[in-house]
């Protein structure tokens, strides 16, 4: 099963550098709350919504870092819902639906990311909710995230919105022009980069909104920066923002070329291979590196790869994702990559 019961103590190298703004200040306070149990305190289920980018992921690998419980090693999963979703079909196919139900009996924690994955199939909604209502039962805690609110979920069933609406809903906002300014001098003084408050308030006004985009617009400068031997000023951030320098494009058709070419394998079976693990893994960088580095739809990436279903996207991003931080060839692999498309 690629839901895998995961060790304790999640190393997360993000986790200390996590900046508190308004934006997330209820759905930070809300998942630590998940750990606070004693005594009735705290809630027992919390489901993050926000768009894509946001920081919902980061705000989950900070408390999987530092939550007490699975620190003393208490059982639980984290799986997205593309990867839940594929588990389950490869139980029922192979007559193992015991073997699935087992890997989630008496847990303390469950965590499902992207839970809009589910959209549209009624079996793995169904088993979902029954799984829900059991660690619930045994005293258990769950965590969903999702790019919706329970009532925007489509093709969900009543009965799986009614438990997402029942725990503590929070979201993650859209940063505002003073939280993306606050987070911009976060990313500068974490990497030691002089810039001045008013070039960063010129680049939070004018320039991307989302955090991730905004970590990247910093990293930009930063190389141009120092290639350059100029300071990061407003001139400099101008031409960023009017793209006379330019901003962080990497095309999909360039990650595939570098991952072939780093596996030593053909184009072809990086776009279009079988589902050996020869040509799965590369594949799979290929989508967590597009994901990664481009503003390309999950469908789009998909496609590209010669995939039917986005979901193939997302379940790709969680395995690499646990294989960077546990199989130390592939992180160096995907950091030469990153260097190598001029990221890293």
């Amino acid at each position: 099963m690629t839901s895998s019961l995961v060790a304790s103590g999640i190393a997360d190298p993000f986790a200390q550098s996590f900046l508190l703004l308004k934006e997330n200040r209820f759905a930070h306070t809300a998942v630590r709350q998940l750990s606070r149990r004693e005594g009735g305190r705290g809630p027992s289920l919390v489901y993050l919504h926000g768009p894509s980018g946001i920081g919902k992921t980061h705000l989950l690998r900070r408390f999987l870092a530092e939550d007490p419980y699975l620190a003393d090693g208490s059982p639980h999963v984290v799986t997205t819902a593309a990867e839940f979703a594929a588990d389950l079909g490869k139980a029922i196919d192979g007559d193992a639906v015991d073997e699935f139900r087992a890997a989630y009996t008496e847990l303390d924690l469950l965590v499902v990311e992207d839970l809009q994955g589910l959209e549209g199939m009624t079996n793995p909604q169904e088993r979902l909710v029954h799984l829900i209502d059991d660690v619930l039962t045994l005293g258990g805690r769950v965590l969903l995230t999702s790019t919706r609110a329970p009532g925007e979920l489509r093709g969900t069933v009543p009965r799986l919105v009614d438990r997402c609406r029942a725990g503590v809903n929070a979201a993650v906002e859209p940063l505002g022009k003073a939280s993306r300014t606050s987070l911009l001098g976060h990313f500068a003084s974490a990497r030691q980069i002089a810039v001045s408050l008013d070039v960063l308030k010129q680049l939070a006004r004018e320039g991307p909104k989302c955090p991730r985009l905004l970590l990247s617009a910093i990293l930009q400068l930063e190389m141009t920066s120092r290639d350059t031997r100029s300071p990061i000023d407003r001139a400099m951030v101008a031409r960023y923002l009017s793209r006379e320098v330019p901003r962080p494009k990497v095309e999909l058709a360039t990650i595939a070329k570098s991952v072939a070419r780093s596996f030593e394998i053909p184009l072809a079976q990086v776009r279009n291979g079988d589902r050996s693990r020869e040509h799965a893994v590369p594949r799979q960088c290929a989508m967590f590196l597009a994901r990664e580095l481009t503003e390309e739809s999950l469908q789009s990436i998909a496609a590209f790869f010669g995939r039917k279903n986005h979901s193939t996207v997302l379940h790709a991003c969680t395995k690499i994702r646990k294989l960077e931080q546990s199989d130390p060839a592939l992180g160096q692999r995907l950091h030469a990559l990153r260097r190598d498309l001029g990221v890293d």
